[in-house]
């Protein structure tokens, strides 16, 4: 269990730099609401649910999970080009 979650936390690690930096860019351009907001909700709901799957060994969901967080970033992009 350990190691699942040590593999976990480095796999988030590979994102979180992506989705602070959309965060802040999003804070000082100030649009912070729509897709931008869903966007930061989703990934982070995204992440902890990811989390869970991958310390129960769940593989095909996790995946899905995975993808949902990288579209929750694009959604932070769409935001902050608008």
């Amino acid at each position: 269990m350990a190691g699942r979650l040590l593999r976990s936390l480095r796999n988030m690690l590979e994102t979180y730099p992506a989705f602070v930096g959309l965060a802040l860019a999003l804070a000082v351009t100030g649009k912070t609401g729509g897709l931008g907001a869903i966007g930061a909700v989703t990934w982070l709901l995204a992440r902890l649910a990811y989390t869970v799957l991958y310390a129960a060994g769940v593989p095909v969901l996790r995946t899905l999970v995975w993808f949902v967080s990288i579209i929750a970033l694009l959604l932070m992009v769409v935001r902050l080009m608008a």
